[in-house]
């Protein structure tokens, strides 16, 4: 594993890479809330077999704010192609998380000669009235600074249950930054703001189109006790594109990568071995706590 700092855009954005630089290329996408951290026990798993790229999108973890406020879907995905054009990545894999799986979309149906194959982790075109006030309250009630890191975690815990304190507090060590009125938040504030003022829909490219017209063989990934990403809203997306496998995780809430990455890892590995058949089956995960259909 190593980190690199990459001119993307004007921007110099922080990625850390694990696996072989011969191998077959994946770049991990992180959700409104996270950091490229966040994705390290499912990309060590990954790289037995993969290059693995997580990146600290835009104004998140250790990459650089936008001066501009420049932090759309369009924003980010250009991200995604200034990355490939910055590591001569032709084509790759392509794994997106809540926010992260927005971008990945979208990135896939516009460039479909680099992405290769796409996972969208819990999240869709629209989101849920319930995961949209779950963020606001995780957000509109944090405060900008913790006077310590214990104070962190019992801020965190309720809204992490799934993670026990150690792992809590090693998350929380690479999310906050030490300054002299205390520990805050990474990313760009202006990011935080507009989340807690914005409207339920963000303005933007049509996800639903988006959708639509992604071309490569793709995997809905969802958490079996989300509230973020409903079986309703899963059946939809499955068939506004008849590429799209599905995959349930158990056991898991939203935060698929935070609460089950062995899990996680395994699925995502049979799907990226599978074929381009549309709705091929990517096999259930050893433990049967992910249920394909």
């Amino acid at each position: 594993m190593h980190d690199e700092f990459l001119k993307i855009n004007e921007l110099l954005l922080h990625a850390t890479i694990w696996g072989e630089d011969a191998a077959s290329p994946v770049l991990l996408l992180h959700g409104m809330t996270g950091q490229a951290a966040d994705w390290a026990p499912t990309a060590t798993l990954l790289s037995r077999d993969y290059r693995v790229i997580a990146l600290d999108q835009r104004g998140f973890g250790d990459s650089v704010w936008s001066a501009k406020g420049a932090y759309s879907l369009v924003d980010y995905s250009a991200d995604v192609v200034g990355l490939c054009n910055a590591l001569s990545l032709s084509s790759l894999r392509l794994v997106g998380h809540s926010f992260g799986a927005r971008v990945a979309m979208l990135t896939a149906a516009q460039h479909p000669d680099l992405i290769t194959q796409l996972a969208l982790i819990d999240s869709g075109p629209e989101l849920s009235p319930e995961g949209v006030q779950e963020t606001r309250e995780f957000l509109g009630g944090m405060p900008e600074y913790f006077g310590s890191l214990d104070e962190a975690v019992t801020y965190f815990q309720p809204y992490y249950r799934a993670l026990d304190t150690a792992s809590l507090v090693r998350r929380l060590e690479g999310y906050l930054k030490s300054t002299g009125c205390g520990w805050t938040p990474k990313f760009d504030k202006a990011l935080r703001d507009r989340i807690r003022k914005r409207p339920r829909q963000e303005e933007g490219p049509d996800l639903w189109e988006a959708l639509r017209q992604v071309r490569c063989p793709a995997l809905l990934v969802r958490g079996g006790n989300s509230r973020t990403l409903s079986e309703q809203m899963a059946g939809r997306m499955r068939a506004a594109n008849e590429r799209l496998q599905y995959a349930v995780v158990a056991d898991s809430g939203h935060n698929v990568p935070g609460e089950r990455p062995e899990v996680l890892a395994e699925v995502l590995c049979r799907f990226f071995q599978t074929a381009a058949a549309p709705q091929a089956d990517p096999g259930p995960a050893s433990d049967h706590r992910s249920r394909p259909s």
